[in-house]
């Protein structure tokens, strides 16, 4: 929870500059174990749910009763995006899909293709 200077432009649009402890992204609704924050993900095709956030360790645990019931975050800056612009007032390490990169101070989100899996049947 520790806090971070960035500015933050969804499609054009800035979100302003933070102190941010969290900014994160996803394109499918849950995370696992039942929590579902990214809500909107498949609101629109090509696009992804962006959340951002200033909340300390109290603010985000009262989240996780709204994320465990499939109703997303209520106290966060939020939308769908195509395209997100992250510049940090220092270097910083990024995630994506748990691969930690090296450190930027300039980080850019952009919805890739659809992708459509198919599984096969089980046999019995």
């Amino acid at each position: 929870f520790e806090r971070f200077e960035a500015s933050v432009t969804v499609d054009g649009v800035s979100w302003g500059r933070g102190p941010w402890t969290n900014l994160s992204a996803g394109g499918v609704a849950g995370l696992g174990f039942g929590f579902e924050p990214y809500t909107r993900a498949a609101e629109r095709a090509g696009h992804f749910h962006m959340i951002a956030h200033a909340l300390g360790p109290l603010g985000a645990l009262r989240e996780l009763p709204g994320m465990r019931r499939g109703q997303g975050m209520t106290h966060v800056t939020q939308d769908v995006a195509r395209r997100v612009v992250v510049e940090t007032d220092r270097p910083r390490r990024f995630g994506l899909d748990g691969d930690v990169y090296e450190s930027s101070t300039r980080f850019e989100v952009e919805a890739g293709p659809l992708l459509t899996l198919t599984v096969p049947a089980r046999r019995r």
